[in-house]
């Protein structure tokens, strides 16, 4: 499985700079700072989008743990910001701009102790699209989605971290484009190897397992199953968490090979 970005320059209107980012299924566009936002694939560059952060009119729109959630409609933009007292997650700025520059999640724009400034992601969580009032029961990614959730559930891996709060909120899907959001809770997969395992079990419901192709999909089912059988919920702890942390590392190591 390739995870390098291919990069190539297509036709555009005469006067633009903006250079079209092949990345797997998605696309993205590139601007002339080198900055990206993302789009779906066969669709055209917008030429000159600007954001003018310090004089965007922020509305509320939601309270989390950390503090609120506000979105600037006109300009397509979500600010986080937190409670006195409170910091956002140790490695949650530096993922949003990894996973946004590689076309994952929606790009940052801004990130301080304060706030954290990013692209509103386009679509809506698959638990709205497809299943409303029906909770984690029965969500899922179709075989497309499946096959792109994997691939940002894979990069974010091989870049040496796990996301850590793995569920069907998290995602953000516009057709067959999932965008994963929030890594408040991301550690570095080598300080608990478990935890990226985790984020394919906890989630293996809506994230389709089984519809991932090729040797890939394989793969990650191998070590789903692996990992559950390391660790039945009878097994007692301090047998269950060195069995889980040796088949977790496998999966490490078989992330590095990629």
């Amino acid at each position: 499985m390739m995870i390098d970005v291919e990069r190539y320059t297509p036709s555009f209107d005469e006067g633009s700079r903006e250079v079209l980012v092949a990345l797997f299924d998605f696309a993205a566009c590139e601007r002339p700072d080198g900055s990206r936002y993302g789009i779906a694939s066969g669709k055209q560059c917008r030429k000159g989008r600007e954001v003018d952060i310090e004089n965007a009119s922020w509305e509320y729109l939601t309270k989390g743990n950390y503090g609120s959630v506000e979105i600037d409609r006109k300009q397509g933009l979500i600010r986080k910001t937190n409670i006195e007292g409170r910091d956002f997650g140790e490695h949650e700025a530096k993922l949003q701009k990894l996973m946004g520059d590689a076309g994952f999640s929606p790009k940052l724009h801004r990130a301080s102790k304060d706030e954290i400034v990013m692209d509103l992601a386009p679509g809506k969580t698959i638990w709205k699209d497809y299943r409303p009032g029906e909770g984690e029961k029965g969500v899922r990614f179709n075989e497309k989605q499946a096959n792109n959730a994997a691939k940002a559930v894979l990069f974010l891996h091989r870049k040496g971290f796990s996301h850590g709060d793995m569920h069907s909120l998290q995602w953000m899907v516009e057709g067959d484009k999932p965008m994963l959001l929030d890594f408040g809770l991301a550690k570095r997969a080598a300080d608990d190897p478990r935890k990226a395992m985790q984020d394919w079990t906890k989630g293996a419901a809506f994230l389709n397992l089984n519809a991932i192709g090729g040797s890939a999909g394989e793969k990650i089912r191998d070590f789903v199953q692996r990992y559950k059988e390391a660790g039945p919920a009878t097994t007692p702890i301090k047998q269950r968490v060195p069995r889980e942390t040796k088949v977790a590392r496998e999966y490490l190591a078989w992330i590095d090979s990629l």
